[in-house]
């Protein structure tokens, strides 16, 4: 349950960041790395490390300020919560 909280209290303070920031050009998002195989993730992830990382990389690369205060995948599908 407490990590579940985090998450939840982890996305509104992006929310409030990018409301804030908005003023500054500032772009605050929360990213999922996707299922990455890592020990957290088990070994039946579809996603290494590796991928996932260049996976957000290139979400990243892509954001504009319409994407200010979302939720996105790991392929910048907005994810709702």
């Amino acid at each position: 349950m407490a990590y579940r909280a985090s998450k939840a209290a982890l996305n509104q303070l992006s929310r409030t960041m990018a409301a804030e920031l908005a003023r500054e050009d500032f772009i605050c998002i929360v990213i999922s790395p996707g299922w990455v195989r890592t020990e957290m993730g088990g070994n039946g992830a579809p996603l290494s490390p590796e991928q996932s990382v260049r996976a957000m990389l290139k979400v990243i690369d892509r954001l504009k300020p319409a994407d200010n205060g979302q939720f996105l995948d790991e392929r910048g599908k907005e994810v709702p919560w």
